[in-house]
């Protein structure tokens, strides 16, 4: 018994739709800082993808994807 891994469609042509090449993929995908990455509610959407520009207290200004820049609240669940 081998260890190496023998591919059956390695000859077909149509395979490299079905297969996914991880080192593509990562390359691709956009870069992600979980430190300043964040999401704030919209009532359109549901929720905008934003990155923190700064915070000063409970006030957080971020930059939304369209590069707009937003200052929101911060709340606690027991405000309402």
């Amino acid at each position: 018994m081998t260890d190496t891994f023998v591919n059956p469609y390695e000859g077909d042509e149509d395979f490299q739709y079905l297969a996914l090449d991880r080192k593509k993929l990562m390359e691709e995908a956009p870069p992600f800082d979980a430190k300043t990455s964040c999401w704030i509610p919209d009532e359109k959407d549901g929720y905008l993808k934003a990155n923190i520009k700064s915070t000063k207290g409970e006030e957080v200004t971020v930059i939304l994807e369209e590069k707009l820049e937003v200052s929101i609240l911060l709340s606690t669940s027991d405000d309402k």
